[in-house]
């Protein structure tokens, strides 16, 4: 919590959450080109940081290839979940330390092509009305067609590149796919900058981290 990345996370939360609060956004889907391009990382944190401020906040798994924001969250990831929901049946979620979790559903249940059905845009809209954020974990684009038809079922879209890998003409691509959809794309997020960043921004992003530790350890270090 008091890394220098946990700092950036805070940042780029509050960016997000004064967007979709201006534009009454709230459904958002976090995407990205590449398997282990970082939505689940961007989707927890970012779910984590709407909760810390009092936020009703779900978080769906919609990976229903290679789920893994359950797990991270604590949650039971063969529990019924969003697999289940897809194929009619009602489900509650997990709670993760106040967060709502439905994880990708029961093995049997996690049929990928449902996700391109309007049963998916029925599910999203109901939990908006639920929660007053939902957040949506999505395969790789690039492997997983169905991402651009669930990101097209949510208000908003956030699309997390990862430095050094992703290309510009491949994220140009995305961006312009993402606009597309009648989700707003509010803006990217850039992973694994270690390498790429430098000079006053690596500065004061050190700077903020340290300031966010408590007084008394700060006194101890």
């Amino acid at each position: 919590p008091g890394s220098t990345t946990a700092e950036m996370f805070r940042q780029f939360a509050s960016a997000a959450r004064k967007a979709m609060d201006a534009g009454g956004l709230r459904s958002v889907a976090i995407v990205a080109a590449h398997p282990g391009g970082g939505t689940t990382t961007t989707a927890s944190n970012l779910a984590a940081s709407l909760h810390a401020i009092g936020r009703s906040v779900a978080v769906v798994d919609a990976n229903l290839r290679r789920p893994r924001i359950a797990s991270v969250l604590g949650a039971d990831p063969d529990a019924p979940g969003l697999g289940d929901m897809l194929a009619g049946r009602a489900v509650e979620p997990q709670s993760c330390g106040g967060i709502a979790v439905y994880g990708p559903g029961t093995p049997e249940s996690r049929v990928y092509e449902r996700l391109s059905t309007d049963e998916m845009r029925r599910i999203v809209a109901r939990l908006r009305e639920r929660h007053q954020v939902v957040v949506v974990d999505l395969p790789p684009a690039l492997v997983a067609g169905e991402s651009m038809v669930v990101a097209d079922c949510c208000d908003a879209s956030i699309l997390v590149v990862r430095a050094l890998q992703d290309h510009r003409g491949l994220v140009a691509k995305f961006v312009h796919q993402l606009q597309e959809t009648h989700a707003v794309l509010l803006g990217t997020v850039l992973m694994r900058p270690e390498h790429t960043i430098g000079g006053y921004f690596k500065k004061n992003a050190e700077l903020m981290a340290d300031y966010a530790k408590p007084a008394e350890q700060e006194a101890k270090s």
